[in-house]
């Protein structure tokens, strides 16, 4: 039995690496498998198959530029897929190492791992140029939060921000948070009868932390029960799409959290010990992938299946619109079986 998804622009929308015209895969129709009983793989996510991908340098995160997928490289040479998407090759591009990446109209910024600037153009990604934020913090993602361009990183801990122009403000109302505390994952969320939520994850103090800001208009708050739920440090978050929606945070040691509001947080069994560090939704799907080519998936952030793709680490989680993909060390890319 299978059911077809549509997930339209008009309903809800919600931005991590993308903008806010990028709706879960551009609003695509994602066909996948009627829902599984708890605890169990959906048929076309229980098994990997390896993509050529023409190249040997690491993927490190999956982006839409100027709407079209691509992968980007640790040696700045993008990837594309083909057009029936049985293979991926570098384009005659050079770009960052970007480990996310973000546009505002003809403005697109990427963060490099470890590097305290962004990347900046403002010719759509032809040209890149270095952009300074403000901050000794090395910069971990952007995104577009509805036309507000978010930045998070550290340590120390950083949030920046930017409505295009070249200049990058803090947010006055951010709490201060010891020494060491950093945030590595960012999602923005919203649907039209209420204000739009962006949740930021990380570690503080030896513990999880995620904080939370509606609009921007109210203060950023900490929540409290992430920190109660697990000491692991948190990598990255995404949100499934659904009106009531759920957010998924995922990070070391397998680490999985999960919440339907952003405030009240609560643990999920990832089926896995191995540190997690990537998490994507489609179609209402989780899958989340990290070290020794790790995958677990869900289909509610709830119960998750653990499986492998290679033994690679892995590092960036996406979406062609009808599978899902994880790649990472060595240029390895793998794709979910068409549903």
């Amino acid at each position: 039995m299978r059911w077809t998804l549509a997930l339209l622009a008009t309903l809800a929308a919600c931005a991590d690496d993308r903008g806010p015209q990028d709706i879960l895969e551009d609003a695509a129709v994602v066909s996948v498998d009627a829902a599984p009983e708890p605890g169990r793989c959906r048929p076309s996510l229980c098994a990997w198959h390896l993509v050529p991908s023409g190249t040997t340098a690491s993927l490190l995160a999956f982006v839409r530029a100027s709407g079209e997928l691509r992968a980007s490289t640790s040696d700045g040479r993008w990837l594309a897929p083909t057009p029936d998407g049985t293979a991926w090759a570098p384009d005659d591009r050079q770009r960052p190492a970007a480990t996310s990446y973000a546009e505002l109209d003809a403005i697109a910024v990427a963060t490099v791992a470890g590097v305290t600037s962004v990347q900046r153009s403002d010719d759509s990604g032809l040209t890149f140029k270095e952009e300074f934020t403000g901050t000794s913090s090395p910069m971990a993602q952007v995104i577009n939060a509805y036309g507000t361009l978010v930045a998070v990183g550290g340590p120390p801990l950083a949030v920046r921000w930017t409505e295009g122009v070249r200049r990058w403000n803090d947010f006055l109302d951010l709490p201060r948070f010891p020494t060491g505390s950093a945030l590595y994952g960012l999602v923005a969320c919203s649907a039209l009868e209420d204000p739009f939520v962006t949740v930021a994850v990380g570690t503080s103090a030896g513990r999880a932390l995620i904080i939370r800001s509606e609009n921007f208009s109210a203060a950023w708050t900490i929540q409290p029960t992430a920190a109660t739920a697990t000491a692991s440090t948190l990598r990255a978050v995404a949100w499934n799409g659904r009106v009531p929606g759920v957010i998924v945070a995922v990070g070391d040691g397998g680490a999985i959290l999960w919440s339907a509001d952003g405030i009240t947080w609560a643990a999920a069994d990832s089926g896995t010990t191995t540190d997690l560090v990537a998490v994507h939704a489609a179609g209402g799907i989780f899958v989340a992938a990290g070290r020794g080519g790790v995958v677990s998936v869900s289909a509610d952030g709830k119960a998750w299946t653990a499986g492998t793709a290679g033994t690679a680490d892995l590092a960036a989680v996406g979406s062609d619109g009808t599978r899902m993909l994880v790649g990472g060390a060595g240029g390895v890319l793998y794709a979910s079986d068409p549903p």
